[in-house]
């Protein structure tokens, strides 16, 4: 390894001939030291920093500043009182939330909502499900109910504010459960996907 003079000669010459490749780092560096009440190091004249590099290199530098960096960053962060990191996280979450929304571009129609929660299950055995008329079904497809299931497929989404189901329109429900409970009713009682109870219930 090249003494401490050689070294410091490479650093000068880093700092000389490639600021601008760190610059804007550096930069951000003061400025946050500033915000902080705090004063940078001196890293861009200083040798001692770069002990770990057999080779001062303008990533040497970039690395340096950005480890300097993220240390301030973090004992400004565990500085805050928890109200204050919730309020922080709540904040961020509010602006992705209403980010979303906007590529969206629709609120709920029950209540004007914009948070939305997405579920989607698929299973090929194991599905079960109960229609009003009492009809039911097990280890057999979903009937295509809009918005909410089709075949092996169980999808829905929610507005957290309200409940309401996306797309769930009553009328479009009602009729797609007469139209499934027909069908059901002019199938086989032996089939093995139709439980005899269900077609004795749909023919008495």
């Amino acid at each position: 390894m090249a003494d401490n003079t050689q070294r410091q000669k490479r650093l000068e010459h880093v700092v000389k001939s490639y600021r601008g490749d760190f610059e804007k780092a550096w930069n951000d560096y003061v400025k946050l030291c500033e915000a902080e009440g705090t004063t940078p190091e001196d890293l861009l004249t200083n040798v001692e920093y770069y002990t770990k590099f057999d080779f001062i290199a303008v990533s040497s530098v970039q690395e340096t500043i950005l480890k300097y960096t993220l240390k301030l960053k973090r004992s400004h962060d565990d500085k805050e009182d928890e109200p204050t990191k919730r309020r922080k996280f709540d904040d961020a979450l509010a602006q992705r939330e209403e980010a979303q929304s906007q590529r969206h571009g629709r609120s709920c129609r029950g209540c004007g909502g914009k948070k939305f929660m997405s579920l989607t299950a698929s299973a090929n055995d194991g599905n079960t499900f109960y229609l009003p008329s009492g009809l039911e079904g097990e280890d057999i497809d979903f009937p295509t109910i809009p918005s909410i299931c089709e075949g092996k497929i169980l999808s829905i989404e929610v507005c957290i504010d309200c409940g309401r189901l996306v797309g769930f329109d009553k009328d479009d429900v009602r009729r797609a459960i007469v139209a499934y409970e027909e069908q059901r009713a002019k199938r086989d009682p032996n089939d093995d996907e139709l439980r005899e109870e269900d077609y004795n219930l749909l023919n008495n």
